[in-house]
């Protein structure tokens, strides 16, 4: 006897696997989002330098020329790293943003970030002066936190021209801050926080506090953002201490 296939169980399972197939697509939209972002920056960064170069003097030891192509050299390997990571994560990842939870140093993420943005912040003529407190430890997604704190670095210093920027770490009895400083143009945050909520496929402008804000929320984490026009902005994501509990 052939038993006929339950159309609500066949219903079930072609709904289930629409919408593993939808977040799988969203993830990779929002994966290729942040790769493209991230790129714009470094690639931005050698267009400054080639164009500044003094191709005649290149030659010269000890030149300004050549230590500017040293630049471009270096920084043509990081991205050719970062393509490597990237394509290494889509390899070994099911379309899949992981956000295991674990124990790690603040002071070990903003060397990190600091460390890629060295060079370009000094482009910008801006200074970066680092208060991050080395025993500061949180509980959270060590990837996610290095992604958005990157972002918000990287909007800082494109803001940001002959002033300071400052990293710091600070706590109270229930949550640590890690701060994003700078001395800026500023902007009217109201705004840009009711663009950040609207969802429609139009709302593709300022992608980097987008992805800010995207990737805070699937860490579980929350941020402040506040700026005021020819002051500056500050940017403060906030790691609850009791998250591990």
């Amino acid at each position: 006897m052939i038993t006929e296939p339950s159309t609500s169980t066949s219903c079930e399972e072609i709904e289930y696997k629409y919408n593993e197939l939808l977040n799988k697509y969203n993830t990779l939209v929002k994966v290729c989002k942040i790769v493209m972002h991230d790129i714009r920056s470094p690639l931005r960064f050698l267009g400054d330098v080639a164009d500044s170069l003094d191709v005649e003097k290149i030659n010269e030891p000890g030149s300004d020329a050549r230590k500017k192509l040293k630049l471009v050299t270096e920084t043509s390997r990081n991205l050719y790293l970062f393509g490597t990571n990237v394509l290494d994560w889509f390899i070994n990842n099911k379309l899949e943003i992981s956000v295991k939870k674990e124990d790690i140093s603040l002071a070990d993420i903003a060397f990190e970030i600091s460390q890629l943005y060295t060079k370009q912040i000094k482009l910008s003529n801006n200074t970066l002066i680092t208060e991050v407190d080395k025993d500061i430890r949180v509980y959270s997604n060590k990837e996610l936190s290095i992604i958005i704190l990157r972002n918000a670095l990287d909007n800082a210093n494109k803001y940001t021209e002959g002033g300071e920027i400052l990293l710091k770490t600070t706590r109270d009895e229930t949550t640590v801050y890690f701060s994003i400083i700078d001395q800026g143009r500023g902007f009217d945050h109201h705004k840009l926080l009711e663009k950040l909520h609207d969802t429609s496929p139009s709302s593709s402008q300022h992608i980097g506090f987008r992805i800010i804000h995207d990737l805070a929320k699937q860490a579980g984490l929350q941020y402040d953002l506040y700026s005021e026009r020819g002051v500056g902005t500050t940017f403060t994501l906030k790691y609850p201490i009791n998250a591990q509990s």
